[in-house]
C-alpha cells in the first residue's frame, strides 16, 4: 500500500465540537422544561417573603434603636410597610418610615397575618411577649422582652 493512500484512509474519531454544544444545548432545554414540572414555585415564594420579612423586621428594630422612636410593622393588601404611627391598622403616607427619600414598602407574595399595633419600642424591643410568622416550614419569632429576632427552619 502507497503511503499517501494511507494518509486519506485513516477516520476520524470522536465528535466535533458543534456536535458536543448541541446536544449539552438539547439536555440543559429538556431539564429546564422537565425540571419547572416537579418544582413547585410556591416554595420560593414562601422564601422570599421570609427573607424579606426577616429584613424588614430587622430594619425596623435598628431603626426604632437609632432614632429613638416607635417602629411600627403594617401589612396591608401583601405590603409589609413601616411607619412612625399606625392609624386604623394602616400606615399614612406622611407617617411612613422613608429610606433614601422613598416610603420603605416591601411587596409580598402572601399575606402575612400580623396583628395591628405591633412596633418596636425605642430600646428596641417588641411591644408584645411574642410574635411568630409562619411561613410554610419556615418561620419568624420575635421576643418581646429582649427584641432578639430568630429564624426557625424545620
Amino acid at each position: 500500500m502507497n503511503q499517501s493512500n494511507f494518509k486519506f484512509q485513516k477516520k476520524n474519531k470522536g465528535f466535533t465540537l458543534v456536535e458536543l454544544i448541541v446536544v449539552i444545548s438539547l439536555i440543559v432545554i429538556l431539564s429546564a422544561i422537565v425540571g419547572s414540572k416537579f418544582i413547585d414555585i410556591n416554595i420560593f415564594k414562601r422564601s422570599s417573603d421570609f427573607e424579606k420579612t426577616f429584613q424588614s423586621l430587622s430594619l425596623a428594630q435598628q431603626l426604632s434603636q437609632n432614632q429613638r422612636r416607635n417602629i411600627y410593622i403594617n401589612n396591608h393588601e401583601n405590603k409589609l410597610r413601616l411607619c412612625y404611627i399606625e392609624t386604623n391598622n394602616l400606615c399614612p403616607n406622611n407617617q411612613s418610615v422613608l429610606l433614601n427619600g422613598k416610603v420603605y414598602e416591601v411587596d409580598l407574595n402572601n399575606n402575612l397575618e400580623i396583628a395591628s399595633n405591633i412596633f418596636f419600642a425605642s430600646n428596641g424591643q417588641l411591644n408584645i411577649n411574642i410574635l411568630n410568622i409562619n411561613f410554610g416550614s419556615q418561620s419568624i419569632i420575635v421576643y418581646g422582652n429582649t427584641g432578639f429576632i430568630e429564624k426557625v427552619v424545620n
